[in-house]
């Protein structure tokens, strides 16, 4: 399957439907989300930590979501409690600097909330 997607000749997203669903014993779990952007925790980072509930899909969503904006991740922490999970992203715009624009910072939240909101509905599914 990887070499397959690396080739152009399937889609992971296509490939990989069917097991993007949350297990229908999961499916009452819920956590409300919580992103953050943090300037002053790293000295060359801005460091992005997501707060939400886990699914399938998730963190390819989110990494999706950032390389789409332009958003270089130099590393990431991924944290799993239960059904929770708490993912941090060491990042940088792409000229290489912290998002310190609040505007940029914005519109970025908002597009990780939505990656958030639309992966879960198709978890539900």
């Amino acid at each position: 399957m990887i070499e397959k997607t690396l080739k152009g000749e399937v889609v992971a997203r296509d490939a990989l439907k069917d097991r993007d669903k949350v297990k229908k014993r999961e499916r009452e779990f819920r956590f409300p989300t919580h992103i953050t952007f943090d300037n002053e925790g790293s000295e060359i980072y801005t460091i992005i930590e997501v707060d939400t509930r886990d699914r399938p899909g998730l963190l390819y969503d989110l990494t999706r979501t950032l390389a789409s904006n332009n958003i270089y991740i130099a590393s990431a922490v991924i944290a799993t409690f239960g059904a929770q999970v708490v993912d941090s992203f060491y990042v940088k715009d792409m000229f290489g600097l912290k998002l310190h624009s609040k505007t940029k910072r914005d519109a970025l939240e908002k597009k990780l909330r939505q990656a958030v909101a639309e992966g879960a509905e198709r978890a539900q599914a």
